[in-house]
């Protein structure tokens, strides 16, 4: 499982109140400092004021979707080298496909498995 010895920033981005909780709470059980927003609106701004190690992002967005987001996210010279994983229920092949196209390192589905994504994050953290 994860050894963390100091807090990693996680910025976790889904419209869903509930999904960010439950995260939040899972992530912050295991030495993660969290941070959140419920929209694309305001992430520019939040990733400048606190720079994550690794970006949790869902697809279906109520403003700009994660799909734009994540493009937005890998052409920005700020967050290009930040690792994004993809957290979505939607998990057709297309959408898998094009996501780590676009420059996302992988992909969760929901409803998510908690050993699954500590596993992903466990991963990411070696390579930083």
């Amino acid at each position: 499982m994860i050894s963390i010895n100091s807090k990693n920033k996680i910025l976790v981005i889904d419209d869903h109140q509930a999904n960010v909780l439950l995260m939040t709470k899972i992530l912050e059980k295991y030495n993660f400092e969290v941070f959140s927003s419920v929209s694309c609106s305001n992430v520019m701004e939040l990733i400048a004021n606190h720079l994550p190690d690794i970006i949790l992002l869902d697809i279906m967005m109520p403003d700009t979707d994660g799909i734009e987001m994540l493009r937005i996210l890998k052409n920005s010279a700020l967050t290009k080298a930040i690792p994004v994983v993809i957290v979505s229920a939607k998990t057709d092949t297309q959408i898998v496909e094009m996501v780590m196209e676009i420059g996302a390192v992988d992909f969760v589905k929901k409803p998510i498995s908690i050993e699954y994504l500590l596993n992903v994050l466990n991963k990411l953290l070696k390579r930083l």
